[in-house]
């Protein structure tokens, strides 16, 4: 039992090592608001970026979800970009081509803002987390030209705030879990052989 402890702290040390050299990603999700008829309808993004000492980063892929459309190819030559604004992130992302359910041909730009605590000017990884893990607001809009089948062509996104931890986290936390009920369950062994 302890080999398989030990081997199972050691899988899930290295498994949070190799996600390091992973981007990193910026989440958020929430609805489309206002008197449209997609009032209400969901919507969410992942965004890839490597941190940078500069006030803003590249974004070097990531998926727009607004309802059943989905979006998944950032396109690189018009500059997405995650900027440090003060408190706040300022998300500029073009996608590429229509959305899976072809609305967007010609453009389908996302346009989005994430207020909360900043630790400093920068986009480091190290920021953005902070701005996103304590975010109070998030509000934005996506571009969709042609809208079809949406009913205008700006739709406005509020985003939902609430943390949700990264898997690295959470596989962390698995990890913990496995060695605290590991050295439990020798210890009742231990106590029942003797």
């Amino acid at each position: 039992m302890r080999k398989f402890c030990g081997m199972l702290v050691c899988a899930a040390v290295f498994g949070l090592l190799g996600q390091t050299s992973q981007a990193a990603q910026l989440s958020m999700t929430g609805t489309v608001v206002g008197p449209a008829a997609e009032n209400g309808l969901p919507f969410a993004f992942t965004l890839d970026y490597t941190g940078a000492a500069a006030t803003s980063t590249a974004v070097t892929g990531g998926v727009l979800q607004v309802g059943a459309h989905v979006w998944n190819t950032v396109l690189g030559g018009t500059n997405p970009n995650i900027s440090v604004v003060g408190n706040s992130l300022q998300v500029s992302v073009q996608f590429s081509g229509p959305s899976s359910l072809g609305a967007g041909t010609a453009v389908s730009f996302l346009s989005f803002t994430i207020s909360g605590p900043a630790i400093g000017p920068n986009a480091t990884e190290a920021n953005i987390n902070s701005i996103r893990n304590g975010a109070t607001a998030g509000s934005g809009s996506v571009l969709v030209i042609p809208n079809a089948p949406f009913s205008g062509n700006n739709l406005v996104l509020q985003g939902n705030p609430s943390f949700v931890p990264e898997p690295g986290s959470v596989g962390l936390l698995l990890a913990i879990g496995a060695v605290v009920g590991g050295r439990r369950y020798l210890r009742r062994r231990s106590a029942t052989v003797a």
